[in-house]
């Protein structure tokens, strides 16, 4: 099952006929961009029936957006390069709109998003509107996996379980709450993008190339877990650098960064299955947790 996820309309001061506008993965925006009241709604990852594609697309020269229908950019507009940020996939309707300004210059050049019917106006033409979808029962509990090459310089970070592709081995999995589901007390991290690499990050530290956010709970009582250690391993990860470039750590590998900016144990197995209802409110989910979330042994790290 793939849930709606938040999408949020992010703003940033810019003296060439700004402010200028970006649309991230997410609650919260980070990295000098502030949310536009309103300015959140749910849509799909994926294409599902009755929706339709809206994407993002990223000028790395002056960081602006523009923000077309379907799942393609355009690989030249205005002058400038731009490249595929995201696709979300949300209803027909007019709770949102869409405009693009061609301007006299490149940095003028760019989309805006607002929580209104139509973006006329300011040189802006209206390009499209759409309206989210339907929140679904919430999934309060999730998997993540971590994957890396053998050099350990590229690490993915994913909630898909396809850490094992291509030649990344997988080499920690472990059960995290949705950030929404978050209870008192957790602590609150979000996974981004850096290049080839994923790193985690605290909550609302993460920028426009932010993956997912991800709560983990305080460390549940010793006599509350079971015996065998593949249960209640809480594997080790931080981010640092290692030759000046920025990488995530598993276990061990966290001794050897330097410049080490984040540093925690994700929850052990019996951890999340205790503390966490499922999505009824009903029961723990601990047959669900230990049947798709093997932990992987120490063994095959590289």
């Amino acid at each position: 099952m793939n849930p709606p996820t938040f999408y949020s309309i992010c703003t940033s001061n810019w003296k060439h006929e700004g402010p200028k506008y970006s649309i991230h993965l997410g609650e919260s925006c980070g990295g000098g961009w502030n949310q536009v009241k309103g300015g959140l709604w749910r849509a799909y990852a994926s294409q599902k029936p009755g929706t339709k594609a809206v994407s993002w697309c990223d000028n790395e020269k002056h960081w602006t957006q523009i923000f077309v229908k379907g799942t393609a950019c355009p690989g030249n507009w205005q002058g400038l390069k731009w490249l595929h940020g995201g696709t979300f996939f949300a209803n027909e309707g007019s709770s949102f709109c869409v405009g693009t300004r061609k301007g006299q210059s490149e940095e003028t050049s760019f989309s805006k998003a607002l929580p209104q019917k139509t973006c006329e106006g300011d040189g802006f033409k209206q390009e499209l509107s759409f309206s989210p979808v339907d929140p679904a029962e919430p999934t309060a509990s999730l998997s993540v996996c971590v994957g890396q090459d053998r050099t350990r310089e590229r690490t993915k970070i994913s909630m898909q379980a396809d850490c094992d592709t291509g030649d990344l081995i997988a080499v920690a999995r472990f059960g995290a709450r949705q950030a929404a589901n978050h209870a008192v007390g957790d602590r609150l991290f979000c996974v981004e993008s850096v290049g080839e690499n994923d790193v985690f990050r605290e909550k609302g530290k993460c920028t426009s190339k932010l993956k997912f956010e991800l709560a983990l709970p305080v460390k549940a009582d010793e006599s509350m877990l079971s015996d065998p250690q593949i249960l209640h391993r809480r594997p080790r990860f931080c981010t640092g650098f290692r030759k000046s470039k920025v990488v995530t750590g598993v276990d061990q590998q966290c001794d050897s960064l330097e410049s080490v900016t984040l540093d925690f144990e994700a929850a052990g197995l019996l951890e999340i299955a205790i503390s966490t209802k499922s999505a009824t409110g009903e029961a723990p989910l601990l047959p669900g947790i230990i049947g798709t979330m093997p932990v992987v042994p120490q063994s095959r790290l590289p």
